[in-house]
């Protein structure tokens, strides 16, 4: 059976979204069939005016495709925190983000002219539930290479016009739906 996965990295200005394609290999093991990669960007001074349009290209690129399971990373305040206000701008996108999962994460399949409605799941981890305390710098290139073992190479397609700089945002997104494929509902 093939599974459709949407990673969602959110953040205020740049939230990265990666969208995976995947079955069960031979051995049992997720076996990715396709892979893209492409950023929601929102324009603004403030994180509250950039909200709406953040939105808005969330819920576009989440339409875009059909999914059977959505990851979404939440946030979590630190207790050492100094400033744990800053984490609601993103917060906030990322309860746009759930909003879009849950209205556009509903397909349907046609089995003998009967009509089957499903509704994709939604996993939230927080950023140590997926990829533990690892520094980002460590962490990164972990992600592109966990991809060979999916059978997977990351090329320079696969970034559907990000920017290098970018890419970041991106990269965790394709890590949470590779911690997904690694044991998480996958049906």
């Amino acid at each position: 059976m093939t599974v459709t996965i949407i990673g969602i990295d959110p953040d205020t200005t740049t939230t990265g979204i990666c969208y995976v394609t995947a079955s069960a290999g031979a051995d049992g093991l997720p076996l990715i069939h396709s892979m893209s990669m492409t950023l929601a960007r929102a324009e603004g001074d403030r994180a509250e005016d950039r909200l709406p349009l953040m939105a808005d290209a969330i819920e576009a690129a989440v339409a875009a495709r059909h999914a059977d399971h959505v990851v979404i990373e939440r946030q979590h305040v630190r207790p050492r925190d100094p400033n744990p206000n800053s984490l609601m701008p993103v917060q906030a996108v990322f309860g746009a983000a759930l909003a879009a999962a849950r209205r556009c994460g509903v397909h349907f399949s046609r089995d003998r002219g009967e009509i089957h409605y499903k509704r994709a799941t939604v996993d939230m981890p927080i950023p140590s539930e997926w990829k533990g305390t690892i520094p980002k710098k460590k962490h990164q290139p972990r992600i592109l290479q966990a991809c060979a073992t999916y059978g997977l190479a990351v090329q320079e397609h696969s970034y559907l016009n990000v920017p290098p700089s970018l890419r970041e945002h991106c990269v965790d997104a394709l890590g949470m739906c590779l911690w997904l494929l690694r044991g998480r509902r996958i049906s």
